[in-house]
C-alpha cells in the first residue's frame, strides 16, 4: 500500500540512524496478489534484499477457506520474487479444516521444487483471528491433526536441508531471519506505527493501537506509549526460559531452577535433548512448548 514516495520518506529518516555497514538485511512482507514488477522495482531500489511472501497453501480449496488468493496468483508472485531476490521466505499455514494431509504434502512438493531460502510455518488455531469469512471454520480446526501436519513439515524441511532454528522457522544455511533472531535472543528492536511494540534498554514499549490515537500523539517528537518495566524476577525467568526454548540454541541446564527429574521426563519423553550442557526441544517438544516452559520455570516462582 506504500507508494514510492512513501518508501522514500521512510528510508530518508531510517538512513539518519542506520549506517550503510549495518544494512545487511532489509525484509519486506508481501501478499502474493500485490506483487508486480513495478512494486519489486520500487522496493529493490529502496534497498530491500529479503522478501517474505504469504503463500499459505497451494491448494485451491484451502485458499478459498482462508479467503486468500488462488494458487496461480501464488505461483506468479513466487516466480517474480525469486527471479529478483535470492533471499526469499514463504509462509505456510497448517491446520486448515477439512483438507486432506495430501494437500499439505502437495504444497510442500511444489514449493520445494524451486526452494526458497526460508520457511515460516504457522498453525491455524481454534478461535484465531483470520477474518469473518472463515470464522465458521474455527470449530472445525483439529488440534491433533495440526500436530500431525507440524511433525510432517518439520521432518520434510529438515530432510531438505533446512535448519529448524525456531519453533515456526526453518532456514537454509546462513539464511536465518535476522529480525527473528533479535526477538528470540532478547536483542533491542524498535517498532514504529500504531500498536507497534519495542524493546530497548531492558524495557518494553507499546504505541497506541489505533491510527487516530497514534497520530494525536505525534508532533515534534512522538511520545512513547505504555512502558512495561515492572516485570518481577519470576516473570523475567519465565521469559528467559521461553525465549531460549523457542530456538534450537535452547537453555543452559545449569541455569534451570528445577529438579533433575523434570528434565529427565522431557528427555525420556522424546521432547528434548541435551547437547553441550544445553537443553533444546525436539519437534514433538515444540508441540507442548507452553507446558514445558511452565513446568521448568514454576520452581522460580515458589
Amino acid at each position: 500500500m506504500l507508494t514510492e514516495s512513501s518508501w522514500s520518506k521512510i528510508l530518508k529518516i531510517v538512513d539518519e540512524y542506520v549506517s550503510e555497514t549495518e544494512k545487511t538485511e532489509f525484509t519486506c512482507e508481501l501478499n502474493p496478489e500485490d506483487v508486480s514488477e513495478e512494486l519489486l522495482d520500487d522496493i529493490s531500489v529502496a534497498g530491500v534484499n529479503r522478501i517474505s511472501l504469504g503463500i499459505q497453501s497451494m491448494d485451491e480449496v484451502a485458499q478459498k477457506v482462508l479467503a486468500r488468493c488462488p494458487p496461480d496468483a501464488n505461483r506468479r508472485a513466487a516466480k517474480l520474487v525469486k527471479d529478483r531476490f535470492s533471499n526469499v521466505s514463504f509462509d505456510v499455514l497448517l491446520g486448515v479444516p477439512n483438507r486432506p494431509i495430501g494437500s499439505l504434502v502437495s504444497t510442500l512438493d511444489e514449493l520445494l521444487a524451486s526452494p526458497p531460502a526460508h520457511f515460516s510455518v504457522y498453525c491455524l488455531e481454534p478461535g484465531g483471528d483470520v477474518g469473518e469469512r472463515v470464522e465458521r471454520f474455527f470449530d472445525a480446526v483439529d488440534v491433533g491433526r495440526s500436530a500431525e501436519e507440524y511433525l510432517l513439515v518439520c521432518d520434510r524441511l529438515e530432510t531438505a536441508g533446512y535448519r529448524h532454528y525456531e519453533v515456526s522457522n526453518f532456514a537454509l544455511p546462513c539464511k536465518e531471519s535476522r529480525h527473528n533472531r533479535v526477538y528470540w535472543e532478547g536483542g533491542d528492536y524498535v517498532g514504529l506505527g500504531p500498536g507497534a511494540h519495542s524493546y530497548l534498554f531492558g524495557k518494553r514499549f507499546s504505541n497506541p493501537p489505533s491510527l487516530e490515537s497514534y497520530l494525536a500523539r505525534a508532533g515534534g517528537q512522538l511520545e512513547v506509549g505504555r512502558v512495561y518495566d515492572n516485570a518481577t524476577p519470576a516473570e523475567l525467568e519465565v521469559e528467559r526460559v521461553m525465549l531460549g526454548l523457542r530456538t534450537d540454541r535452547g537453555v543452559a541446564v545449569k541455569s534451570l531452577h528445577c529438579p533433575d527429574g523434570e528434565i529427565s521426563a522431557i528427555l525420556e519423553g522424546g521432547l528434548g535433548v541435551v547437547h553441550e550442557g544445553r537443553l533444546r526441544l525436539t519437534a514433538r517438544g515444540y508441540l507442548v512448548l507452553n507446558e514445558i516452559i511452565l513446568r521448568l520455570s514454576r520452581y522460580s516462582r515458589d
